[in-house]
């Protein structure tokens, strides 16, 4: 978030919430593993993580890196601290960086329909379960994006993702 509220200012919070799903989906469907690990949430307006939508409260998981501020033009994403490379490994960056380009100019609101259009997973998901959404009564569900879905077929990266999921799951036990 650091990095892209940097490269991409003004950064909104919208354009944010889709770069990072953009980004981990694009991750799996090239090497079957995303970056970030976020859950995603079938929402009205696309795939969406939670956490990353709660980061306009002022107390939230990614406090003591980024910022939220309200302006004339919506929530606007502020790095609290310089960015450091050493987070990332270099397939990961190149990666980001991909995806950042393609999609720097772009506003939010095409970037969304990018993310939910048709015969996309947040689509499929969403016809599966047969979910509509009503704004004036559900704009949010609990049916998460499986990534896995994009590579079901990929052996290598089902087994890549697979992999480094329970490793994943495995380091959370742990450090618990």
């Amino acid at each position: 978030m650091i990095y892209l509220a940097d490269s991409l200012r003004p950064l909104y919070h919208t354009k944010l919430i889709k770069l990072l799903y953009l980004i981990d989906e694009a991750a799996v469907k090239d090497s079957g593993v995303p970056v970030t690990w976020l859950d995603y949430k079938v929402w009205q307006y696309g795939p969406v993580s939670p956490a990353i939508y709660e980061i306009h409260y002022k107390d939230n998981c990614f406090s003591e890196y980024v910022g939220c501020e309200r302006t004339e033009w919506g929530r606007l994403i502020v790095p609290k601290q310089g960015f450091s490379v050493d987070e990332f490994s270099r397939y990961e960056m190149e990666l980001i960086e991909k995806v950042t380009k393609k999609y720097k100019n772009i506003n939010a609101e095409d970037i969304v329909g990018v993310s939910h259009g048709k015969n996309t997973l947040w689509s499929k998901i969403k016809e599966e379960n047969g979910i509509e959404f009503d704004s004036e009564i559900a704009t949010t569900t609990n049916y998460s994006i499986d990534f896995s879905f994009l590579i079901k077929d990929d052996f290598i990266k089902l087994d890549n993702f697979l992999g480094a999921k329970d490793m994943l799951l495995l380091k959370t036990r742990y450090d618990a």
